[in-house]
């Protein structure tokens, strides 16, 4: 269901006012959709202002797509990198699908019908043969064990860079401590 943009410009003045907002008739949404699509555009109206509700019809080069889609992935809130980067959520998640089923050639991914000269780049790629059952099994199983290793490198770069925060940490302390224990000594006696 798509909302006028006058309509959301209302909508989101009403919210921040703290106004009740009624969800129209013809809306098909569930009432918990409907205020999490508000709360949406309140971001984009407080990010963007009214130019945010501007319907723009950008053709994404795969370089764009891979850029928005890595900082996603190295955990950067979805919705927070859609927003700076004037796509829809929806649309990221699907260049992140893409991405971990087909590397950055699933970006480069143009629908048939889309501006011209997309079914000639289409048309470029090299056809693959049909893969057999047991070849499909094998490519899902080195695609689980690759995003396996991506989690784990992601978790290891993140645990050297807190042990190195800690050590860090721990010699800016042991600078600030005495250097002998003698003077402890001394407290104690």
């Amino acid at each position: 269901m798509k909302y006028e943009k006058s309509y959301k410009i209302e909508c989101v003045k009403k919210y921040l006012a703290g106004e009740s907002i009624e969800q129209p008739e013809y809306s098909q949404a569930t009432k918990r959709r409907f205020h999490k699509m508000i709360v949406e555009w309140a971001r984009i109206y407080q990010n963007k202002g009214e130019e945010g509700f501007e319907v723009v019809r950008k053709s994404w080069t795969a370089k764009e797509r891979y850029a928005l889609v890595l900082r996603a992935m190295k955990g950067e809130p979805v919705r927070g990198v859609a927003l700076e980067g004037g796509v829809s959520a929806r649309h990221l998640w699907k260049w992140i699908k893409r991405f971990k089923e087909n590397g950055y050639e699933g970006l480069e991914y143009q629908k048939e019908n889309s501006p011209k000269g997309a079914r000639e780049k289409m048309s470029k790629t090299p056809k693959t043969e049909k893969l057999t059952k047991s070849e499909k099994e094998e490519l899902k199983e080195l695609k689980r064990q690759n995003e396996l290793l991506r989690t784990e490198n992601a978790y290891l770069k993140k645990l050297r860079a807190l042990i190195a925060e800690k050590e860090a940490a721990e010699s800016i302390k042991a600078k600030k401590q005495p250097l002998s224990d003698n003077s402890a000594e001394k407290d104690t006696k």
